[in-house]
């Protein structure tokens, strides 16, 4: 597997690039690996980043489950499991230098945003 990278302009010309150390994707995963995001040519080093997506899919193609996890190493590990029958998304999030783990769940689908915020680190949000 060569690196891959996404590239993303927005509507104001900014251009948000994205290089992949792993990129490994099948029929129901796909696992991205990254440890910078470049804004505008300004390359903002985060600590290394997995996101891994897992589904599976009715027989008619529609979304069945969805799991989602993001772990920003040492720091927070996150996991999204989108249930449709029950229509909930539980949520399980780790802090990594506390320990401390917060489980939730939210009605509906819930997706995860990753941002990087001023200090170079990256928030998860959801």
């Amino acid at each position: 597997m060569g690196t891959s990278t996404i590239s993303i302009k927005d509507n104001q010309n900014n251009t948000t690039v994205i290089p992949f150390i792993k990129l490994k994707e099948s029929n129901t995963k796909l696992k991205l690996v990254f440890n910078q995001v470049i804004r505008n040519g300004v390359s903002t080093i985060t600590p290394n980043t997995h996101i891994l997506y897992d589904w599976s899919l009715k027989n008619d193609g529609t979304l069945k489950d969805l799991d989602t996890k993001v772990i920003i190493r040492g720091i927070e590990k996150t996991a999204l499991n989108y249930k449709k029958q029950a229509n909930t998304t539980t949520i399980k999030t780790k802090n990594m230098s506390t320990g401390q783990v917060v489980v939730t769940t939210r009605i509906g689908f819930v997706p995860v945003t990753t941002i990087t915020s001023l200090d170079n680190l990256l928030d998860i949000s959801y």
